[in-house]
């Protein structure tokens, strides 16, 4: 049979039936039921049979058809297109437990609205897609396509397929839904995946659970539209470029998002990931439009990615719940404009970069006002070769929580304007080189105890011009130079006013630039060592006292505490050492210590608790 298969074709023609039981329909032409207009009813029902047409249409005119497969049956498409659509209501139906074929299918069209076509287990789909493209149709999965209209849902789970073409979940229409669930492995044939592919289409989802995805190119969450999302857990996916927001319109309602959840393993293969953009190229311009865009790493991983970039405005990265982004060597690291967030937070949380990483895109732009924020046991580490590294050009850093680090390779830097950088509460920074605050009117704090600051070397106001810059240390937080190469403050000629403050027991402030001629260019070096040593020379001749004065201790004679007095002194003199000063502590916690630079400048200091013991 080579003609066309058409039950209900005529206007106002319904309630027709067609049946093929235990027979063979080979090489017929597309097959339609409920192609007339206004009509409706008609249904085709197959069973033990082998049949083959040039496609299935099942209500590309009326509304109310159906199409059931029943038991033993092998369909093939002849590589034509499967349509649900002009109407509404309109199924196909495999019956329970059917063992049944449907193959060779070109495409997969949802056109119209409030459509479900279900592929499970009982509807297995041999070979699907692989056949050729025919009269035009695009050997791809198309979820959406009539403008104005949506609410399609195509769901596929326990099938092994591959397309050869586009697939496209909301081409001009929204609110439609693509699931590919477990059990499923689908190779993509090198071919791409488009959510929301016109400006007006919007809230179109893909979800991908417990499914292998492979051999994909570019995946674009938002190609124009806004609100769609893309949601994998339990999977292996393997593309090329990612894209989320590519030219959408600015919509802050409507994020495009895309989630990475705990299980997932997505493969870049060496490619891009983009966050609200237009491509890596355009990281300096790209589309003004694109904003709003999301990507949440929420304990899965990303990897073998070359480049994230974050590029125009109130974009955000998050990576938590021990997720991971891994970025190749010499691959880079860029957000954009303005008011873009990226957040690394929670144990096992990891962001690895390989080369540059610039908290803005432009280096003069004062305005920015990015965000990088390291919490709770988050790591980021710059893999960067030597003069690469971290530039931190506006907006804000805040590294906090015991086990946060951003660790650096070779060398740091926060050479912006205006920048606030804080380390605290256990948070480290680490540089392997030299960390430098230059720029102008930048403010890092370390503060907290056990946070601290490690490099080389540190460099504040290390350019012309680099002024009124300051480095804070306080509160039990520290600053360990780990290469020896000490550190400089307003050592180029025109750095006025950079601060180094050591705050907690008699902080020290240190006001260098003003005065180059005595501290700036070729002496900041040499300022910078007798700096350093007279630091040193106050601790070893004052710490006893600084170590008193911070436990409240007071001095006492014999007269008051005249047991903790001959205890003392029956153990100095059995050990040849002089008698030490004694000091109490007011406080009845027990606990006691000795301090003092030599045996002549010794100290005891007891809390009463201690002494009546």
């Amino acid at each position: 049979m080579a003609g066309s298969v058409n039950i209900g074709a005529a206007a106002n023609s319904f309630t027709n039936a067609f049946t093929i039981a235990g027979a063979t329909v080979t090489n017929g032409g597309f097959a339609t039921v409920g192609s007339g207009g206004v009509g409706g009813y008609n249904y085709m029902t197959v069973t033990n049979a082998q049949v083959s047409t040039r496609g299935l249409g099942i209500g590309t005119g009326s509304s109310n058809n159906n199409v059931t497969i029943a038991q033993n049956v092998t369909w093939s498409l002849l590589g034509g297109g499967l349509y649900l659509g002009n109407g509404t209501n309109n199924t196909l139906t495999f019956a329970p437990g059917a063992s049944s074929r449907l193959t060779n299918i070109g495409a997969v069209a949802l056109a119209y609205k409030d459509q479900t076509l279900t592929f499970t287990n009982t509807a297995p789909l041999e070979r699907m897609f692989l056949g050729t493209a025919v009269a035009g149709i695009s050997t791809g999965l198309y979820v959406g396509t009539s403008a104005g209209l949506g609410n399609n849902t195509l769901i596929i789970s326990n099938q092994t397929f591959s397309t050869l073409g586009a697939n496209i979940i909301g081409s001009t229409s929204s609110n439609n839904l693509l699931s590919i669930l477990a059990g499923t492995t689908w190779n993509g044939g090198a071919q791409t995946i488009m959510l929301g592919d016109t400006l007006t289409t919007l809230s179109n989802q893909m979800l991908i659970n417990s499914a292998t995805l492979n051999n994909f190119a570019t995946i674009t969450v938002g190609h124009f539209g806004n609100g769609n999302t893309l949601i994998v857990s339990n999977s292996t996916l393997s593309s090329t470029i990612l894209n989320i927001g590519w030219t959408s319109t600015a919509d802050s309602s409507h994020s495009n998002t895309v989630k990475v959840l705990a299980g997932t393993v997505w493969n870049l293969n060496g490619n891009v990931i983009n966050v609200g953009a237009e491509g890596y190229t355009f990281r300096y311009g790209g589309n003004s439009y694109a904003t709003n865009s999301v990507l949440l790493v929420d304990g899965g991983v990303m990897t073998n990615a070359n480049h994230l970039s974050i590029y125009q405005v109130s974009s955000q990265v998050i990576v938590t719940n021990g997720g991971k982004i891994f970025l190749n060597s010499n691959t880079d690291l860029y957000l954009g404009k303005s008011n873009n967030v990226l957040t690394v937070t929670g144990p096992g949380s990891y962001l690895q970069l390989g080369n540059n990483f610039n908290l803005n895109n432009s280096f003069t732009d004062a305005s920015a006002s990015n965000v990088l924020y390291i919490g709770n046991g988050g790591v980021v580490y710059n893999s960067a070769a030597p003069t690469y590294g971290t530039s931190l050009h506006g907006g804000s850093v805040t590294i906090t929580g015991a086990g946060s680090v951003f660790s650096n390779r070779t060398q740091m830097g926060v050479d912006g304007y205006n920048m606030p950088v804080v380390i605290e509460n256990g948070a480290t920074v680490w540089a392997g080189s030299t960390f430098f605050l230059n720029g102008a009117t930048n403010a890092m704090t370390i503060r907290g105890s056990g946070a601290q600051g490690v490099s080389a070397g540190l460099t504040i106001g290390g350019n012309a011009g680099n002024s009124y810059n300051s480095l804070t240390i306080s509160n039990g937080a520290g600053f360990n130079f780990g290469g020896g190469a000490g550190f400089s403050i307003g050592a180029a000629s025109g750095a006025n006013y950079n601060t180094l403050n050591i705050g907690g027991l008699g902080a020290v402030s240190w006001f260098t630039g003003q005065y180059n001629d005595v501290i700036g260019g070729s002496g900041g070096a040499v300022t910078a060592f007798l700096f350093a040593a007279g630091m040193n020379f106050l601790a070893y001749w004052n710490a006893d006292k600084l170590v008193l004065r911070m436990h409240g201790a007071r001095p006492v004679e014999k007269q008051e505490a005249p047991e903790f007095h001959d205890i003392v002194a029956d153990l100095a003199q059995r050990a040849g050492l002089p008698m030490p000063r004694l000091y109490i502590m007011d406080n009845p916690q027990p606990n006691a210590f000795a301090t003092g630079r030599n045996p002549e400048n010794a100290a005891v200091a007891a809390k009463i608790g201690r002494a009546h013991v």
